[in-house]
C-alpha cells in the first residue's frame, strides 16, 4: 500500500496522505516506511521539531545515513548548530561517500566559526568602550 506522499505536492493529496499515514502508524508504530513519509511530510512542511520527534523514533527501528542528515537540516532550520553538526557526523559516519552530508556539515562549521569569530569581536569592542567610560570592572565576557 503506497502512503502516495512521493507523488503529492500540496493540497488535498498531501492531506489524504498525512491521514493515510497517521492510519498506518495507529495499527503500527514502528512502520518504519510510515515513519520515514512523516519525517519527510514534516520537512516539507517545516514542521522541524516533527521531523526530530519522527527521527528518533525512526533513529530506533533503523539507523541511516539520509535520517541523520534530514535530522541534522532540520536541526540547522532550528538554529541548534551543535546537534545538526553532530548529526551531519554521524550521516558521515555511516557513509563516508555522502557529499551532501559532508557539504552541510563543511557549510555550517564554516559558519559556526564565523558566527563565534563575531562574538569575540562584539566583546571585545564592548569591553574596550565600557571598560574606558566606567573606570571599573565592567568587562563582559563570551559565553558559549
Amino acid at each position: 500500500m503506497a502512503l502516495g506522499l512521493n507523488n503529492c505536492k500540496s493540497g488535498d493529496y498531501l492531506y489524504d496522505a498525512e491521514l493515510n499515514i497517521q492510519k498506518r502508524l495507529a495499527e503500527n508504530p514502528g512502520d518504519t516506511e510510515a515513519l520515514g513519509q512523516n519525517t519527510a511530510l514534516k520537512y516539507y512542511r517545516k514542521d522541524y521539531a516533527g521531523v526530530i520527534k519522527y527521527s528518533t523514533v525512526l533513529l530506533e527501528e533503523t539507523e541511516s545515513s539520509l535520517i541523520w542528515k534530514v535530522r541534522g537540516m532540520a536541526f540547522q532550520r532550528l538554529e541548534r548548530y551543535d546537534d545538526a553538526l553532530n548529526c551531519y557526523l554521524r550521516a558521515i559516519d555511516l557513509d563516508p561517500l555522502d557529499t551532501q552530508a559532508s557539504g552541510n556539515a563543511q557549510d555550517l562549521r564554516a559558519y559556526m566559526l564565523k558566527q563565534e569569530e563575531r562574538r569575540v569581536r562584539m566583546v571585545s569592542y564592548a569591553n574596550k568602550h565600557v571598560g574606558r567610560d566606567n573606570g571599573g570592572d565592567t568587562s563582559l565576557r563570551v559565553r558559549r
